[in-house]
């Protein structure tokens, strides 16, 4: 259990964990007095309290997304040390009759807490990096428009100055290296070429006509290179009405699309740990509607997003008759909040076709800021 802090300890960590000294602080706090409350003073042999253990999923998510490898490795020695300790003086819901089976259960326990951190830490680290890449590529972008009397001749940015009609009069060695086109192919060529994407002289004409309207304008688009092959350009141009042409500068955006790409694979892996989580969840809109459920939840409940149409949780009137909503109201308001057990008719509810069940449920609303 202690082997991620033993793999991932380093002055660097602990100088970055060192920084955010008090929110790790609050963490710690708050995990002592749940795990306290749930392994200490919560002396249940019959093992009926054990789901109460899973309330510490939320602070191990927490842990992984807010302190790295070396934070997280070592706050989760916390609830850790606590469980051992609670159940080897016969306290927790792990303590139970059956010794063997209590201590299996408390290894598969901590083994799942492990893991579940060590896969968030995972997927956070993956979209701070890519997310790290396309800051650093959406930066090299904007200062290369800043370098312009430099790119004109040095410079790695492809760079144009066309006529008015599309015909290309100047070029750089960037945009002939870009494109494998020697610069005596390229100059006096009309830009259609070249585009992949505007394939009519009507699309391009009426794209000259907004430009010159406009005075300036960024797209992207796809250039053919020599072999044939396609390229992602992003094209910065603008109309100098007292010289009559365009310059265009045009910067190759293929990585920042693998980066792109690369990050909305982390948001879909995200995404589905939710989906395939065995805990049901609700995602709702600032207004109270839902946005989205997992398969847990339509299960526990018989129902399918759906159905949700009408429904709002904040105009319930079985949950404001039950007087649960001020606890729901203080999570859309941004607080974590733990809504106590409650009885709920589905078939009580005409907003919610298609399910007649009735369950005691117990809830944790999270804010996503």
């Amino acid at each position: 259990l202690a082997t991620p802090l033993l793999i991932n300890i380093s002055r660097a960590g602990l100088a970055e964990s060192w920084k955010q000294r008090m929110e790790f602080l609050v963490w710690c706090l708050v995990t002592f007095a749940a795990g306290w409350g749930i392994f200490v003073f919560n002396n249940d042999a019959s093992g009926y309290s054990m789901p109460l253990v899973f309330m510490l999923l939320p602070l191990v998510v927490w842990l992984a997304m807010r302190f790295g490898a070396v934070g997280s490795s070592l706050g989760m020695l916390l609830p850790v040390i606590i469980a051992v300790l609670a159940t080897s003086r016969g306290l927790g819901p792990f303590h139970i009759e059956d010794s063997r089976q209590g201590l299996l259960l408390l290894w598969l326990y901590l083994a799942t807490l492990v893991s579940i951190g060590l896969m968030v830490l995972a997927l956070q680290a993956g979209r701070n990096r890519a997310e790290e890449k396309l800051r650093v590529a959406l930066q090299h972008e904007a200062e290369a428009l800043g370098e312009l009397r430099v790119m004109l001749n040095t410079s790695g940015e492809g760079l144009w100055k066309l006529d008015q009609s599309g015909r290309i009069v100047e070029v750089n060695e960037a945009y002939c290296h870009l494109t494998g086109y020697p610069k005596d192919e390229i100059i006096g060529a009309h830009l259609s070429k070249f585009e992949a994407i505007e394939q009519t002289p009507e699309a391009i004409a009426a794209h000259i006509r907004r430009v010159v309207e406009r005075g300036y304008e960024r797209f992207e688009t796809k250039h053919r290179h020599r072999d044939g092959h396609l390229i992602d350009i992003e094209v910065s141009t603008s109309f100098i009405a007292e010289m009559n042409c365009f310059i265009a500068f045009l910067h190759d955006i293929t990585e920042r699309r693998l980066l792109e790409d690369g990050l909305k694979c982390s948001e879909n892996r995200f995404r589905a740990m939710m989906e395939q989580s065995p805990l049901s969840t609700q995602i709702f809109t600032a207004d109270g509607r839902t946005q989205s459920v997992n398969l847990a939840w339509e299960n526990m409940w018989g129902l399918t997003l759906e159905t949700f149409v009408q429904y709002n949780i904040l105009q319930d009137k079985q949950l404001i008759a039950t007087g649960i909503m001020p606890y729901i109201e203080k999570a859309f308001a941004g607080e974590a909040t733990e809504v106590p057990a409650v009885f709920y008719d589905v078939d009580a509810n005409k907003e919610l076709p298609g399910s007649s069940k009735k369950l005691w449920v117990r809830a944790y609303i999270y804010p996503l800021k």
